[in-house]
């Protein structure tokens, strides 16, 4: 299976977006490739990333600061104007110098993210953004508003 992708790296280097769309690649196939059992017969779903220029728009970006820049599932719109896309933001100002780790978290948030587009158009926002039914769409734990703190 194929997911096609058309990438902004508008403020990015060639070598930063080429990083970037390498570890999306690895984030989206090790986090979603799995064995499946449907109806009794086992299947070996293998996803991949494809750059497209008709995919759904992702803008990939660096964040040297210390704090955590928020990445986002809805390619900058917000709620309840949610449009397939992303915002994906690599941490390595965040991560202390420490670029594996930065890596490595920036592959749980891109298959994070690009997920919950899809997951929005196929099942709905309120199962997307509801984490599968383990939080409330606007955060916090089984349905929970999420505190301000």
């Amino acid at each position: 299976m194929s997911i096609n992708l058309k990438y902004d790296t508008g403020t990015l280097t060639e070598a930063q977006a080429t990083k970037l769309m390498s570890l999306t690649q690895d984030g989206v196939s090790r986090f979603w490739s799995r064995t499946i059992d449907l109806n009794g017969d086992t299947y070996a779903v293998n996803v991949n990333v494809s750059k497209n220029e008709e995919g759904m728009p992702i803008s990939l970006k660096i964040e040297s600061g210390k704090d955590y820049a928020r990445s986002l599932n809805t390619n900058g719109a917000f709620f309840p104007f949610s449009i397939p896309g992303a915002t994906i933001y690599c941490q390595q100002g965040y991560s202390s110098g420490r670029l594996e780790r930065a890596d490595n978290d920036y592959k749980l948030v891109a298959a994070h993210e690009i997920g919950h587009p899809i997951l929005t158009l196929a099942e709905g926002l309120k199962y997307s953004w509801g984490h599968e039914g383990t939080s409330g769409i606007f955060g916090g734990e089984n349905g929970t508003r999420a505190s301000a703190s």
